[in-house]
């Protein structure tokens, strides 16, 4: 095929921005289903075995929801001060 070369390895998904705790499990839900699904459909180079989803503010729902990989960025460094300037 065009893409022989190309093996998708996973999905990443970024839900909403969540205003209490368990708002984005059915997003979650949805997203694990669809990744199932489209390891059932195509076989030749799709291997979906990595499911990224899930932030610092939902990696529990996420991790329930069957996530493999979360980005916890700001529950380790702290938020982000935008208000920095570049040094360039």
């Amino acid at each position: 095929g065009e893409f022989s070369n190309v093996c998708v390895k996973g999905l990443m998904a970024i839900p909403p921005i969540s205003r209490f705790p368990g708002e984005n499990l059915e997003f979650f839900q949805k997203m694990r289903q669809i990744s199932v699904d489209i390891r059932d459909i195509f076989n030749d180079n799709v291997k979906v075995d990595c499911l990224s989803m899930g932030m610092s503010g939902d990696f529990e729902d996420a991790i329930a929801a069957g996530s493999t990989m979360i980005r916890v960025g700001t529950a380790i460094f702290g938020a982000r001060d935008y208000r920095k300037t570049s040094s360039k």
